[in-house]
């Protein structure tokens, strides 16, 4: 079954957002954790993550549109999970609270703000290290491993 990808709330008043900039396209492969697209409130632009690996399909929340709150804007495959198409099946408009916590959970600080806190990222327990989407992407573009910070 695939995965929604819904429209997180981020501000304690947001009803709505829109989609600023999608950074991946229909079709392809995403692993958990990439970061998305960027939702703009009235208050901050954010960065939202991938919920899971598998390739985008489906993705109905086209930029610059308000979308409310909690709305699929796309769907995750696993892969060599059966896709028959856009329609093809049904898609509830809400997701489940478990959905909900899951993406919430990839919702990054507002882009240009610094994380409250001593760190910026910091160590589970089972040794994944836990960095906003904007550090990750950071360390990314510049070979930075974040383990080694």
């Amino acid at each position: 079954m695939p995965v929604e990808v819904i429209l997180p709330k981020v501000d304690m008043d947001m009803a709505t957002g829109q989609i600023s900039r999608w950074f991946v396209a229909e079709g392809a492969t995403v692993k958990q954790g990439e970061l998305l697209f960027e939702i703009e409130t009235d208050k901050a632009a954010m960065e939202i993550d991938s919920p899971a690996a598998g390739t985008l399909r489906d993705i109905v929340g086209k930029e610059g549109v308000d979308i409310p709150v909690g709305s699929a804007v796309a769907w995750i495959y696993a892969e060599g999970e059966a896709y028959a198409g856009a329609g093809s099946e049904a898609k509830p408009n809400q997701p489940a609270p478990a959905e909900i916590a899951v993406v919430e959970e990839h919702v990054s600080q507002p882009v240009g703000m610094e994380p409250e806190g001593p760190a910026s990222s910091t160590k589970t327990q089972n040794g994944d290290v836990r960095a906003t989407p904007l550090a990750r992407r950071l360390a990314r573009e510049n070979g930075i491993a974040l383990v080694d910070i």
